[in-house]
């Protein structure tokens, strides 16, 4: 699907591009549409994709639901489950409440998604600590706020945490499956 996407968004933009250029608009002002255009859609990207999906950040009492997922899979019997994050005491709480629900082997990993070359050792260290995997849950990212949007340090922080890391764990993860 990621590649139909990206080919067909390329087709947009060559169709836009000869259009443009079709009707006499210059060279210049089409590079430089075309490079304002690319630009916006890769630094607003994240956004885009979730103003899309209506998405934002839930705290547990906004939507119990989504941070019951674990608590759902020990309900029906998985007993094993590894956590990972960065902040080692999310993971004990979120270590509890899995324990709560049933979970009787419990490992946290501790990791930092800004270190994408980790990605496949902190994704061996969770397999190594779980056995044998079933199920692999995979939630990461980093959102921009309007007060930073424009600082380029933390656009390449998003880019990294949100798309490179998991992109480098998936792979991984999909390898020892």
């Amino acid at each position: 699907r990621m590649g139909v996407t990206m080919f067909l968004l390329l087709l947009l933009y060559v169709a836009f591009i000869g259009i443009l250029i079709a009707v006499g608009v210059g060279y210049v002002f089409v590079l430089v549409l075309a490079v304002l255009l690319l630009g916006g859609q890769y630094w607003f990207s994240d956004r885009i994709a979730l103003y899309a999906m209506h998405g934002h950040e839930v705290s547990p009492q906004q939507a119990p639901e989504l941070h019951a997922i674990v608590d759902r899979l020990c309900a029906r019997r998985c007993r094993t489950v590894v956590l990972a994050g960065r902040d080692p005491a999310r993971l004990r709480d979120a270590a509890a409440r899995a324990t709560r629900a049933g979970a009787t082997q419990l490992s946290e990993v501790v990791f930092d998604a800004r270190e994408v070359t980790a990605a496949g050792t902190t994704v061996d260290r969770c397999f190594d600590a779980a056995g044998d995997v079933d199920v692999v849950l995979l939630a990461v990212g980093v959102l921009s706020g309007r007060d930073n949007e424009l600082d380029a340090a933390h656009a390449a922080d998003v880019a990294a945490v949100t798309y490179a890391w998991p992109v480098a764990a998936a792979t991984r993860a999909a390898a020892r499956l």
